[in-house]
């Protein structure tokens, strides 16, 4: 049923993109053994042979069998490269043989051709992500630094006059380390008890201006399930952070508007599929990997892969609507690209490199912190190490 769903929503996504042109049933296609089609499926499988890519696409009514040559249509190749197992998507395709088509486009769900949304008025939104408060490698200083700034305290005239416009705050998950998320984490904790960890961060979130909206939701080392798509933290362990009048607990992934500007936050956990899965990708401009969930319009396509995504009857992961702002966090690594005027950001992390992170050469970049005029779309990293 949950891909039956994605299947049938994306396609409606790609038929209202394509206007026209009529999108044809595999299953139509390979009985009347069609010269020229467009069709819409899942991709079930792909493989590569020789300078070839080989993709196998299925809908409700058949699979098909489609290839595209490296050295004929790299563009193409590339595209298709970069296709995650489970993604709808459209081909363009031409019979070369009996049963096998050549792909001659990638048809995506993504909008390539829109006008951003703007504020009307010059408001500020911040987007942070990963504070691990009750780990020993939590930068509170740092931390402390970025409070005092949003309370006019902290920084140069240009700083200062941001921070008097600032409205919005997302934190898009692990606002604490938690416990017992991976072997021998107890070790790296400075408080073991989860609920004192949320008090921890609750009196430090206290200390923004109550007329700042933060928005708070949850990632893999917080208090809730660790499906997708999450419910809110749960409030038993996070009563403090509920009791605070500004802020605003919700679930993973989000969709927010501010000032009519389009906001997806997401915590990020499936990018790590992403990563192991597609050729070319890193950590360190992770950026692509979410250029990648963009292009499929989900944030979770690969199902079975290390993200846990809950068998429900309709899919709650599709990009929709098409966001202004596509923030995630999890990777610990600043980044960031504007790509068909949606602004790209990995909002980094307020926790140093722990040992996990050392072992596999991961380098954190804590404490720089991505801030968005919605009014002119610009964006600044400010810095408080």
């Amino acid at each position: 049923m949950l891909m039956i769903d994605r299947l049938n929503k994306i396609t409606r996504i790609i038929t209202r993109k394509l206007g026209v042109k009529r999108i044809k049933k595999i299953g139509e296609v390979i009985r009347k053994n069609e010269k020229k089609a467009i069709v819409v499926g899942l991709v079930y499988n792909k493989r590569e042979k020789k300078s070839r890519l080989i993709l196998e696409l299925e809908d409700d009514t058949g699979k098909i069998l489609c290839l595209v040559d490296k050295e004929r249509d790299y563009l193409t190749y590339i595209y298709v490269s970069r296709i995650p197992l489970d993604s709808i998507i459209g081909l363009s395709i031409r019979r070369i043989g009996k049963s096998i088509y050549y792909i001659e486009e990638v048809i995506f769900p993504e909008e390539r051709k829109r006008a951003p949304k703007r504020s009307e008025e010059e408001v500020y939104l911040v987007l942070t992500s990963d504070l691990h408060v009750g780990s020993k490698m939590f930068l509170k200083d740092a931390f402390l630094r970025f409070v005092k700034w949003l309370n006019g305290k902290y920084g140069n005239d240009a700083m200062l006059r941001i921070a008097s416009r600032v409205k919005y705050i997302i934190i898009a998950g692990d606002t604490v380390d938690g416990i017992g998320v991976f072997p021998g984490q107890e070790k790296q904790l400075e408080e073991i008890d989860v609920r004192k960890q949320y008090k921890m961060a609750a009196e430090i979130l206290e200390m923004i201006p109550e007329y700042i909206e933060v928005v708070i939701l949850p990632g893999n080392h917080d208090a809730t399930l660790t499906v997708h798509p999450q419910p809110p933290i749960w409030r038993d362990f996070a009563e403090p952070l509920y009791e605070l009048p500004n802020v605003r607990m919700v679930g993973n992934p989000v969709n927010v508007s501010f000032h009519g500007v389009n906001v997806l936050s997401y915590h990020g956990e499936s990018l790590e599929d992403i990563l192991t899965h597609i050729p070319g990708l890193s950590k360190e401009k992770i950026s692509d990997a979410m250029r990648i969930l963009l292009n499929v319009m989900h944030l979770c396509p690969i199902y079975g892969g290390k993200t846990r995504i809950l068998p429900l009857k309709t899919d709650e992961l599709i990009i929709s609507p098409h966001p202004d702002i596509f923030q995630t966090g999890h990777i610990h690594i600043n980044d960031h690209r504007r790509v068909n005027n949606t602004l790209l950001i990995n909002s980094g992390t307020w926790q140093s490199q722990t040992d996990y992170q050392r072992e596999r050469g991961w380098i954190p970049t804590p404490g720089k912190v991505p801030v968005i005029n919605l009014k002119t779309g610009e964006m600044r990293i400010l810095s408080f190490i």
